[in-house]
C-alpha cells in the first residue's frame, strides 16, 4: 500500500511517499522522502533566505514565481546557493531551520555556504548536496 501525505507549512510539500505493510501482525511504514534545508541568496537585495523543502530545486522556482508579498517575492534574482541533507523526519528539517533563523546570524550563514564547512552540535548532521 503506498501513502501520500500532503506536507504543510511554509515549504510546500509535494507529498510524503512511504510505503506501509503488515509484517507477523505489525504495521510497519517506510518513509522515502528526504527533506532538505537549502540556502538562497539574491544579489539585488544582499539578502539570505533558509527554507527547508522536499525538492529545493523546486521550490526555487516557487519563490521566484511568487507575488510580491512575501519574503522572497519581492526579488526575481534568488539562487540557490546550498542545499544540505537533513533527515527523512520533517520535523528535523524545521528545527534546523529555526535554529539557523533564530541565530539571525549573517556570518553563520556565510560560514554554511563555505565548501569546507562542517558543523557541530545541531548542525553535525547535515550532509552538503553536491
Amino acid at each position: 500500500m503506498t501513502v501520500n501525505h500532503g506536507v504543510p507549512g511554509s515549504s510546500p510539500g509535494w507529498g510524503a511517499k512511504a510505503i506501509a505493510f503488515y509484517v507477523d501482525g505489525f504495521f510497519i511504514c517506510i518513509n522515502f522522502v528526504m527533506y532538505y534545508i537549502y540556502f538562497l541568496y539574491s544579489s539585488e537585495a544582499d539578502k539570505y533566505y533558509v527554507g527547508h523543502s522536499q525538492d529545493p530545486w523546486k521550490r526555487l522556482q516557487q519563490h521566484l514565481s511568487n507575488s510580491g508579498d512575501k519574503y522572497t517575492g519581492c526579488y526575481r534574482d534568488w539562487i540557490l546557493k546550498a542545499v544540505f541533507q537533513v533527515s527523512h523526519l520533517r520535523g528535523e528539517a524545521v528545527k534546523i531551520e529555526k535554529f539557523i533563523k533564530r541565530q539571525k546570524s549573517r556570518n553563520l550563514l556565510e560560514k554554511m555556504l563555505l565548501p569546507q564547512f562542517t558543523g557541530t552540535g545541531i548542525l553535525a548532521q547535515l550532509v552538503r548536496v553536491p
